[in-house]
């Protein structure tokens, strides 16, 4: 039973761990050949010069509203997981720094700092900010980054932030925990 459940677990990481590497790949060669790739893309297309203007110009808003919401999110939730973790009486500087790196990580991204947080907490006798930091962390921080991070995006991309809430909300139920950063590109 432990033994499949353990192949499970190490089967999904070494999967995550792909899709990350594909992923970067191919980034990297999407920012290294893109110029190519979009004269590549006009010479093959029916479409007149100005509706492929127009496509370009509006897949490079939407892409710059993305980054200025994965941007804005980093910092955002650094800052206010820096206030959780002061208040609580660990040090904000240095974990809201970790917490911003942290925050890049998919599904588990702040887990890997307030779950250790929250257990030094109950370690150390502190189970009122233990309790305090875990309904911070549920309630403030959670809260902060489903409605910011829409309300960035939108403004770059002059999109309406019920379309990119349903485009994030697509990504993952159609892709799972991976969707959450696939359904939030163009």
């Amino acid at each position: 039973m432990f033994v499949w459940a353990g192949k499970g677990i190490l089967g999904d990481i070494a999967n995550i761990g792909l899709q990350l590497f594909v992923m970067v790949l191919f980034l990297f060669y999407l920012l290294v050949e893109g110029d190519h790739l979009a004269r590549m893309l006009r010479k093959a297309s029916p479409l007149r010069r100005e509706q492929e203007n127009a496509i370009f110009s509006r897949f490079k808003a939407v892409s710059q509203a993305v980054l200025l919401g994965a941007w804005v999110q980093v910092w955002q939730l650094a800052l206010f997981t820096g206030i959780g973790l002061w208040i609580a009486g660990i040090t904000p500087f240095l974990w809201g720094a970790v917490a911003a790196i942290a925050s890049l990580i998919p599904v588990v991204g702040l887990s890997l700092i307030m779950i250790p947080s929250l257990i030094y907490l109950v370690a150390t006798g502190s189970i009122n900010m233990a309790i305090f930091l875990l309904l911070y962390w549920l309630l403030v921080i959670g809260s902060v980054d489903n409605f910011i991070r829409p309300l960035f995006m939108r403004g770059k991309a002059r999109m309406y932030v019920v379309w990119v809430f349903v485009s994030i909300l697509g990504g993952v139920l159609m892709f799972g925990p991976w969707g959450f950063c696939t359904g939030r590109s163009p």
